[in-house]
C-alpha cells in the first residue's frame, strides 16, 4: 500500500511538472485541480471557486463544500482586529475607553452583522452608556477619523454583503469578473499547447515548486475518491513504462481575485501585521488566521482555463482478463490524468489493450466545453506585501 502510494504521487508529480513545462504554468503557483472540472456555467458558481481557499498542495482533488471561504474568514477577522484610536477618541472618551474595550470583547460577527459594522454598534452602546454630549462628539470622531482603517472596513463590508444569503450576481458582486469575461471569446483566443511525459524519463523532483509536492483528496488511477485503497491493477500500472501525449487546443490563465466593494486591503494588511491590532480573549487570532494552521494563508488568484482536450495514454505493462474487467469498470469516471470534467459536453474517455493485453486510453473533449485545468495560489503574506506596495505607489 505504502509503495502504491508513493509510485501514484512520484507519477502525479511528474504529470504535474510535464503540465507546466508544456503549457507554460509557473511553479512557483501552480495548483493542479483533479478532475478537471468544467467551467461552471454561472458567475455564481465562479466566484465560489476563485473565492475559496486552497490548502498547500500540489495537487487538490477538488471539493468545494470542504474549503474555506475568503470572504467569510476575511469577515470574521472584525470582532478581532481591533480599530486604531485617534487621541480625540480617547480624549473624548476618558474613563469610559476602557468600558468600550471590555464590551468589545464580547462581540461576535453576528453582532458586527446586525449593527452593519464597529461605528453602528459604537452609536449603539454609546447611546445606552455615555453622557448625551460625550456620546454625540465620540461618534462624529468615530465616523470621521479617516485613519480608522477597522472602523472604515468593517462599515464597507457589512454595507456590500449579505451573510445569510448567497451572493446574486444580478444585484452583488462577490468578485468583480463574470463567467462572460471567460467564455465570451477569451477561451477561444488561447494558444494551442501539448504535453509529454515518459514515466523512464521524466522528471519528478518538485522540492523547488511552492508546495514541494503532496495531495489534498485520494484519487485511483482507474477512478476518482474512493475508500484509500488501491486495487491490483493500479499497483501493475505504477510500476509499468507509462507514457502521455495530450493536446490542449486552446489554454489561457484568467486573473480571478479582484473582490467586490465589501474588501479592502488596508484593512488585511493591517491584520497581517499584527502589531497590537489583535484583542485578548477572542478565539480569532493572528495564529489561528495567518498562522501555519491558519484559516487564511492563501488565495486563487487565478485559473487556468483549458478547451479542446485530447490525451492519449499507455502503460507497457500486461494485464490479464480479469484486470482488464476489472478496468474497465472502473474506469467508467475516467482515467487518471484527465477525469472526466462532465458526463455531457461530448466528454470521453476510452480504454483499450492490444493483444499483449497492454493498455492505452483515448480521452477528449471537443472546443466549446473549457474546463478548470489548475489555479495559481498566492501565498497572503506574498499578497499582502504586494498591494501594500501598491498602494504606497498610488498615494505617491
Amino acid at each position: 500500500m505504502a509503495e502504491v502510494n508513493k509510485a501514484v504521487a512520484t507519477l502525479q508529480d511528474m504529470w504535474y511538472l510535464a503540465a507546466v513545462d508544456g503549457l507554460g504554468l509557473d511553479k512557483s503557483s501552480f495548483m493542479l485541480l483533479q478532475p478537471g472540472v468544467q467551467l461552471p456555467y454561472t458567475t455564481g458558481d465562479l466566484w465560489q471557486l476563485i473565492d475559496s481557499i486552497p490548502p498547500k498542495v500540489l495537487t487538490t482533488v477538488l471539493s468545494m463544500g470542504s474549503i474555506n471561504s475568503f470572504y467569510q474568514d476575511y469577515g470574521g477577522l472584525f470582532s478581532a482586529v481591533i480599530a486604531p484610536m485617534s487621541d480625540d477618541f480617547k480624549r473624548v472618551m476618558g474613563d469610559s475607553l476602557g468600558d468600550w474595550m471590555d464590551y468589545k470583547k464580547t462581540i461576535t460577527p453576528k453582532d458586527l452583522k446586525d449593527a452593519g459594522g464597529w461605528p453602528g454598534l459604537f452609536e449603539f452602546w454609546a447611546g445606552q452608556n455615555l453622557p448625551d454630549n460625550v456620546a454625540i462628539s465620540a461618534i462624529s470622531i468615530m465616523n470621521k477619523d479617516t485613519n480608522n482603517v477597522v472602523n472604515a472596513a468593517s462599515k464597507k463590508y457589512y454595507a456590500n454583503s449579505d451573510a445569510d444569503h448567497p451572493f446574486d450576481p444580478k444585484k452583488d458582486t462577490l468578485y468583480n469578473i463574470k463567467i462572460d469575461d471567460i467564455t465570451g471569446g477569451a477561451v477561444a483566443h488561447g494558444p494551442t499547447k501539448e504535453v509529454h511525459l515518459d514515466s523512464k524519463t521524466s522528471s519528478s523532483d518538485v522540492t523547488k515548486t511552492w508546495a514541494k509536492g503532496g495531495v489534498s483528496g485520494f484519487f485511483d488511477i482507474f477512478s476518482l475518491g474512493g475508500s484509500g485503497g488501491y486495487s491490483k491493477a493500479t499497483s501493475k500500472f505504477t510500476s509499468s513504462e507509462v507514457t502521455i501525449d495530450a493536446t490542449f487546443q486552446h489554454v489561457i490563465t484568467v486573473q480571478t481575485f479582484k473582490p467586490g466593494d465589501w474588501y479592502n486591503s488596508t484593512f488585511l494588511n493591517y491584520a497581517y501585521k499584527g502589531d497590537n491590532a489583535w484583542s485578548t480573549g477572542n478565539p480569532i487570532t493572528w495564529a489561528t488566521t495567518f498562522g501555519p494552521n491558519g484559516n487564511l494563508q492563501r488565495i486563487i488568484e487565478g485559473l487556468i482555463i483549458v478547451d479542446g482536450i485530447d490525451i492519449v495514454m499507455t502503460s507497457d505493462a500486461t494485464y490479464s482478463t480479469d484486470e482488464q474487467n476489472e478496468i474497465n469498470t472502473q474506469a467508467k469516471g475516467g482515467v487518471w490524468p484527465f477525469f472526466s470534467v462532465n458526463a455531457s459536453g461530448g466528454y470521453s474517455s476510452k480504454v483499450s489493450f492490444n493483444d499483449q493485453g497492454k493498455m492505452t486510453v483515448k480521452t477528449s473533449c471537443p472546443v466549446g466545453n473549457p474546463a478548470i485545468f489548475g489555479a495559481n495560489v498566492r501565498d497572503i503574506a506574498v499578497y499582502v506585501s504586494a498591494q501594500a506596495l501598491k498602494a504606497s505607489a498610488m498615494a505617491k
